[in-house]
């Protein structure tokens, strides 16, 4: 086992989280390497000392409280990344259908070009069906500017 790998073993170690193949290379590795040794008893020396400490409760809802401003630090660091790619998104949405409207109005014939521009054009369409409310609005304000 390697140093590296040995310090990050250390403290699941004393938890008593390790399994038996890694403790046993774990321990290995303390008795042959003294700076991990040296280490593994300073850590030690720690462990024990808050071992032996006397335990408070926490206030009612502390915990619940230390979450929310967890998750509101987490949130507040992912939006920006989550706005910037929104805004690249419709950009590319934007650039997609202005270069497919370029290219569809590039094969048009010309004869067809002015016949599409024209039906795109509000002046062809009624402002509001005769049938219709407005349409009977509209009847009726025009006979009214008639007099």
């Amino acid at each position: 086992m390697r140093c590296p790998k040995a310090k990050k073993l250390i403290s699941p170690y004393m938890d008593g989280e390790l399994g038996p193949m890694e403790r046993g290379h774990l321990e290995s590795h303390i008795r042959e390497c003294s700076q991990c040794g040296d280490l593994f008893k300073e850590l030690s020396k720690v462990h024990e000392m808050f071992a032996g400490a006397q335990r408070f409760k926490a206030p009612y809802g502390f915990a619940g409280r230390v979450m929310s401003r967890v998750t509101a630090r987490k949130t507040r660091n992912i939006f920006p990344i989550a706005g910037f790619a929104r805004a690249a998104a419709v950009c590319f949405i934007i650039a997609a259908g202005i270069t497919s409207g370029e290219t569809t109005m590039k094969k048009l014939q010309p004869a067809n070009k002015e016949n599409m521009v024209s039906s795109l054009s509000l002046s062809s369409f009624d402002p509001a069906p005769p049938d219709s409310i407005g349409g009977a609005y509209l009847a009726m304000t025009e006979g009214d500017r008639e007099d």
